[in-house]
């Protein structure tokens, strides 16, 4: 076993607020592209170091045990790190260990950094690196994963993202996971030609097996829709068909997106696959979607669907399958896609009952105090969540930033 000392609040933030750049050549044309070295967002930078495999995202703790997937989707963010490009430049179709510590190492470690929340940090497995209910190893230890918490008596929140469809044989675990931790599931389905997702199988396998269990949400991850694949209204319909007459009642909301860039997915698709980009807007990590083809999917969602949510973003999915104010305050920051969404009234309602005055953001100020991130905020206007700091969150890495927005919302939640 590894044995970790633990860390200053000061020694944890100069490593995450640590990002490597590498470039690399495209395969294909030789353009020059620059990858991370490491995870985004990833807490510590270093692969001698447990929390190597876990990295900030808007919404979660994502842990990330392996790297390779065979599910091999040609637009797959990950291809954009180099510790996930060990094949010819692509990623390798079988998983392997992204390091050497235990389960309860990379555990215990997180439970100790500063930036974890008992009971309330959302726990992603799997969402930068691999299928997480692949099956053999990958599948049994994204259980084991959860069980570890559950065994520490923390009540933190689960969410899988998913392209397999649920593992029969995990029904069980399912149920006594969900006995005492919200488990939130999101199938990804848009129905992408073969050469964009090898892998064509029924994203929505077995997920009857799991309807009797209450503490499980599952919303359908409608994405990525690119009008050069499968972005058009004939193909929605044919999707909300299938899923009404096969899954009718089973899914609690529907989050419809474009394809983000960056400059992995670029890389990814154009030099690795040998396909063509599709004419998005290449800002890093934006999603495309017209309002007119966002209304044709609502209008859609209301005719085949006319009481499940359909949200712009996944944190307001999140948000409503816990019963929360939006964890990532898309009421004030993306407010025309929150006004845009079919948000159920009572969460509206959440979300609008949050504000912000001097006590949240003093409230703020003492919590990242107390972490350990030096900022200091100088004033938070509602109008598109604009922030005054010192320093400016553009000098800070993606982690940093992304950790100062969860503990507004917390603030102010």
């Amino acid at each position: 076993m590894n044995k970790q000392v633990t860390m200053s609040k000061k020694e944890y933030f100069n490593l995450a607020n640590t990002e490597d750049f590498v470039s690399v050549n495209g395969l294909r044309t030789g353009t020059e592209y620059l990858m991370r070295e490491y995870m985004y967002a990833v807490l510590i930078p270093d692969r001698n170091h447990p929390l190597s495999c876990v990295s900030v995202s808007n919404n979660s703790f994502s842990i990330d045990l392996w790297t390779g997937c065979a599910f091999q989707c040609s637009y797959c963010h990950v291809q954009g790190m180099i510790e996930d490009m060990q094949d010819n430049g692509r990623m390798p179709r079988r998983p392997v260990k992204r390091n050497n510590f235990s389960i309860d190492e990379i555990v215990d470690s997180l439970i100790e950094h500063p930036y974890f929340i008992p009971n309330k940090s959302i726990i992603s497995i799997g969402t930068s690196s691999t299928e997480p209910f692949a099956k053999g190893p990958v599948a049994d230890s994204t259980f084991e994963l959860m069980r570890a918490f559950i065994e520490r008596g923390l009540r933190n929140p689960f969410w899988i993202v998913t392209k397999f469809g649920i593992p029969g044989d995990k029904v069980k675990d399912f149920e006594e996971i969900s006995k005492t931790n919200k488990i939130i599931i999101s199938l990804c389905w848009a129905n992408a030609p073969k050469e964009i997702e090898p892998a064509q199988n029924n994203r929505f396998l077995n997920l009857e097996k799991i309807s009797h269990i209450n503490n499980i949400s599952v919303n359908w991850y409608l994405r990525p829709l690119v009008p050069e694949w499968n972005g058009n209204t004939e193909n929605v319909r044919y999707m909300m068909e299938f899923v009404k007459e096969n899954y009718s009642g089973l899914i609690d909301s529907i989050v419809p997106g474009g394809l983000r860039w960056t400059e992995g997915i670029e890389y990814g698709l154009t030099e690795a696959r040998n396909l063509e980009m599709p004419e998005i807007i290449k800002q890093d990590n934006i999603k495309s979607m017209t309002d007119e083809f966002w209304n044709s999917i609502v209008d859609l969602a209301k005719e085949h669907f006319p009481d499940v949510p359909v949200f712009y973003h996944s944190s307001c999915a999140l948000s409503h399958a816990l019963n929360l104010p939006s964890i990532t305050l898309v009421q004030y920051e993306k407010s025309n896609d929150c006004a845009n969404s079919v948000c159920p009234l009572s969460q509206r309602n959440l979300c609008n009952g949050c504000s912000i005055d001097d006590q949240s953001i003093k409230r703020t100020q003492d919590k990242l105090d107390h972490i350990g991130i030096p900022v200091e905020i100088l004033s938070i206007d509602e109008q598109n969540l604009q922030l005054d700091t010192n320093p400016s969150l553009d000098e800070f890495t993606p982690a940093i930033r992304q950790t100062v927005l969860r503990v507004i919302a917390d603030s102010i939640n």
